[in-house]
């Protein structure tokens, strides 16, 4: 009883043992077919240039016998059918040695390609999986979100999804038509603080930038390279300002951070007597049409409507 137990641990563990490795195995097998198929594709060129060397005497016997039957007939010794007939055999007999001496080369390109096909079947199922799993999770959340909304209102929602208060997105938004009518709405929306918009105070003027202006300058991925992109152009308006010409125009600046210029900006200008240019810069998130977040940049320049108009400056007017 004691040998019978221990053959059946010993069973039991290679069993396990077994089950492990082919889990593993079948968890890894789109890089381990990949792999297989790649030294295959090795093996395959190795093995066709050493036979492609080594196929001399299967053509130098095929045409030895050519030749002679083609002497044979030419003297009368055989007839001309009966030379068509053994030339055809020779051809055949040549083609199937050439079949049998390129065998293992042909193999291996088989089972290259099988190993290639079967990486490519694997990850094109797991990719298709993921995407439909990744699609049931998107249409799930947007159900809870829809729940969240009807029982608590969309402006909880947002908060929720957001992590900040509607209290505390509060803003003004200043309006000029041109004519003299100027209009000062405030905001305490938190959907309408995560859209991208600009907006101007007596204390200096903001703006929102993101990868909708220009996905090459305003990276998603790398939101600290964009800011070093944002002070590089701060830094040379400074220089353009405080050591060559005494005045840089807001929409200069805007322009070299790849924003839209807008009507207000176009009047607004830094002078040399009113000190540097400075630009502090609040990461933000806001909301596209399709519900999707994404990072932006509310930067906060030291430029005040009232006292920089471009009127006074010794340039034309822009």
């Amino acid at each position: 009883m004691f040998k019978l137990s221990k053959v059946g641990d010993i069973s039991n563990a290679i069993t396990r043992f077994g089950g492990r490795v082919w889990l593993k195995a079948r968890g890894h097998a789109p890089e381990i077919l990949f792999v297989a198929g790649t030294v295959g594709f090795v093996l395959t060129i190795a093995s066709a240039i050493k036979d492609t060397t080594t196929v001399e005497p299967i053509l130098d016997e095929q045409l030895k016998k050519s030749a002679e039957i083609k002497a044979k007939a030419a003297a009368g010794e055989i007839e001309p059918k009966v030379a068509k007939k053994a030339t055809r055999d020779i051809y055949g007999q040549t083609a199937l040695r050439f079949a049998k001496h390129y065998g293992r080369t042909a193999v291996a390109a088989g089972l290259t390609m099988a190993a290639f096909g079967g990486s490519f079947s694997i990850m094109r199922g797991r990719y298709v999986g993921a995407m439909s799993l990744a699609a049931a999770t998107a249409r799930s959340y947007e159900r809870y979100r829809e729940r969240v909304k009807a029982d608590q209102g969309e402006e909880k929602d947002m908060e929720y999804f957001t992590g900040k208060k509607t209290e505390d997105c509060g803003y003004e938004v200043t309006t000029d038509d041109g004519k003299g009518n100027v209009t000062t709405e405030a905001y305490h929306d938190l959907r309408r603080y995560c859209e991208l918009a600009e907006l101007e105070s007596n204390q200096g003027y903001d703006v929102v930038l993101s990868s909708a202006d220009d996905s090459y300058f305003f990276d998603e991925n790398d939101l600290k390279g964009t800011e070093n992109r944002i002070m590089c152009q701060v830094k040379y308006a400074n220089d353009v300002l405080m050591r060559i010409r005494g005045w840089f125009g807001f929409d200069e600046l805007l322009k070299s951070i790849h924003k839209q210029v807008t009507i207000s900006s176009k009047a607004l200008a830094w002078r040399k007597e009113n000190g540097p240019i400075t630009c502090d810069i609040k990461r933000i998130w806001y909301q596209d049409m399709l519900g999707m977040s994404h990072p932006a940049m509310i930067l906060h320049f030291n430029i005040d409507p009232e006292k920089m108009a471009i009127e006074d400056l010794p340039i034309p007017k822009i």
